[in-house]
């Protein structure tokens, strides 16, 4: 009988990558709101993945968390005393595969890969999240590839837009995907004194025109080489 392919799943937020639950009242209800979205995340993916038969999989819990909320799969807990890296770096020599769900910010999912390794490693290369890691970087490189994007202002473009290019703008942390500390601003004016006293604080930040629409996003599998191909189109 061939083996199967051992595949571990480690979601960062279920398997307490953000650490103890914060003290504060409002911390706790964002820590469970995250944690709600990534066990969500990392549920879908074990239930799709178990139901392949030549698929072994396992999945990474937060120490003390509820193992038999995974039914379909032995689980994994991670102790606190150990960052996700090391937990990684340990764990993955037992894998065939090893496909992680974490936050580009900061760094964190590049630092995940190389304590993975490529051979391993499930979803994109390290260059591809280092360009995903950054709003302006993305912005950039779609560009390049002659796909639409907002008009976006840096220190070194113009002190203002061409006429007629957005009503309003955003202003928002440049690292990572999220939208947290975001801005929306009436005014371009405004919108740049706000970035530009946010990079004096060390933030690094973009602004860009404000595009009015159906927020979206695409889900693709890229192979190298081979393309890409569109799984969905889904509603944010």
């Amino acid at each position: 009988m061939e083996a199967k392919l051992k595949v571990l799943v480690y979601e960062f937020v279920s398997a307490g990558g953000l650490g103890e639950l914060p003290a504060d009242e409002a911390g706790r209800a964002a820590h469970e709101r995250l944690l709600a979205q990534g066990s969500s995340m990392r549920d879908a993916l074990v239930h799709e993945l178990a139901a392949l038969p030549g698929v072994s999989v396992h999945a990474a819990i937060r120490a003390g968390a509820d193992a038999s909320v995974l039914p379909a799969c032995p689980s994994l807990p991670c102790t606190p005393c150990e960052s996700p890296a090391a937990f990684l770096a340990r764990q993955a020599p037992a894998f065939d595969r090893v496909w992680v769900i974490a936050p580009e910010t900061g760094g964190v999912l590049e630092s995940l890969h190389d304590a993975v390794g490529a051979g391993r490693w499930v979803g994109s290369e390290v260059s591809a999240i280092r360009v995903a890691a950054s709003k302006s970087a993305t912005r950039a490189v779609l560009s390049h590839h002659g796909i639409a994007v907002p008009w976006g202002w840096d220190a070194a473009s113009p002190s203002a837009p061409p006429p007629d290019v957005a009503e309003r703008w955003v202003v928002k942390p440049d690292d990572g995907a999220g939208s947290e500390f975001t801005q929306v601003i009436g005014d371009f004016g405004a919108a740049r004194a706000s970035a530009r006293q946010r990079r004096l604080h060390g933030q690094p930040v973009t602004l860009e025109g404000w595009i009015e629409g159906r927020p979206m996003s695409l889900s693709v599998l890229y192979r190298h080489p081979g393309g890409a191909e569109l799984l969905s189109i889904n509603d944010q």
